[in-house]
């Protein structure tokens, strides 16, 4: 899978690494990944037919890197450009799809897979031996899986511009395909501070595909996700609490999911969801957190950041697992332990069973 060495470009992006005999124990290499300025990367452990341990590992950097500064991160270990789709390295690297069943898949490390970010898409120039209908079908189905949206599959052959909806159907049901048992660590950052201060630059420098949502409505789930083509992000700008907290909260699961959008629904790509607001912590959901506390704190351990902008574009940062309480305790504002009405309710029953034992009590007397 890995196509190029060192007679490669100077300078690239996507690298694949096979290390073997490292100096390092598998939960070394994937901190030293996860160290790593990657928009995306995968890795793997496996043992030989001579019981020799080494690294697989798929790398897309957000900046070009030289071969110089990767043997450095990975000394001894061979480096390679990757000419592969990224989806293709990464059925390799885990051993799936076609080489579920191949010849390594025995190899490698039970439980030693692991991966951070989003495949990225990539383009790849497919030639085909004529115009003919089934190099056609056969074009566009190798676009389709390579993760491209009908955008990109379009601009890639501009004869399937009248097949746009056929295409985006095909390149949805693959992603629901994907999708369909993907247990996604969903991320939730909230970003604070005044018009103008760095909100939405933030999330634009930040990720590299963005589904940026600013119209809301006022009935039923309070936006639609027409925008949605699968991103990485999903942000949710001019924020201020348009959506039901039981919707919010199901958006930020980590579980398949379905947005609803005009035409047919989309597939939830992101792993991470950016609250763009002008308000205050203790202003989101305010009416929820006073009313109905617990579900208010199922909003708030969803927060894994809290990022407080100021009108020069400083920032203070709460995060950790108790990012959410932590913002709102830097407002004077503390989350009751009960919601109000499940205490009234369970103080009535309580109430009512004394009085119906008191009842009993004086017939069985009687």
């Amino acid at each position: 899978m890995a196509t190029q060495n060192e007679d490669g470009p100077s300078q690239f992006r996507r690298v694949f690494v096979t290390w073997n005999t490292p100096p390092i124990a598998p939960e070394e290499f994937e901190e030293l990944l996860r160290s790593l300025p990657a928009r995306y990367w995968c890795c793997s452990a496996e043992v030989g037919e001579n019981g020799t341990l080494h690294y697989h590992a798929y790398l897309e950097y957000r900046s070009p890197t030289t071969f110089d500064r990767e043997r450095r991160r990975f000394p001894g270990a061979h480096i390679d450009v990757a000419k592969a789709a990224g989806w293709q390295l990464r059925d390799y690297v885990a051993k799936q799809g076609k080489h579920a069943d191949g010849p390594k898949a025995s190899t490698q490390v039970e439980g030693s897979f692991k991966e951070s970010g989003q495949v990225p898409r990539t383009p790849l120039k497919i030639k085909t031996e004529s115009d003919s209908a089934s190099d056609k079908k056969d074009l566009l189905y190798a676009l389709v899986e390579q993760g491209l949206t009908a955008a990109e599959i379009i601009e890639a052959d501009h004869s399937f511009i009248y097949r746009i909806k056929a295409i985006e159907a095909l390149v949805e049901q693959r992603r629901r395909r994907m999708f369909a048992d993907e247990r996604r660590d969903v991320r939730l950052v909230v970003l604070m501070g005044p018009t103008g201060c760095g909100k939405t630059s933030w999330v634009y420098d930040n990720f590299d595909s963005v589904c940026r949502v600013t119209s809301y409505r006022e009935k039923g789930n309070g936006v639609v996700f027409d925008a949605m083509d699968g991103q990485e992000c999903l942000c949710l700008d001019e924020f201020n609490s348009q959506i039901p907290v039981e919707m919010f909260n199901t958006l930020t699961d980590r579980y398949p999911l379905d947005l609803p959008a005009r035409y047919y629904d989309r597939c939830a790509t992101y792993s991470t969801v950016v609250v763009c607001t002008n308000r205050r912590m203790s202003e989101l959901y305010e009416d929820v957190r006073i009313e109905a506390p617990e579900l208010f704190r199922a909003f708030l351990r969803r927060i894994s950041e809290v990022r407080v902008f100021d009108k020069d574009g400083s920032s203070v940062v709460f995060d950790g697992e108790h990012a959410g309480e932590d913002a709102l305790a830097a407002e004077g504002v503390v989350v009751p332990e009960r919601d109000w009405l499940r205490a009234l309710t369970d103080e009535v029953v309580r109430q009512a069973r004394e009085s119906s034992a008191k009842n009993l009590k004086k017939l069985s007397e009687n």
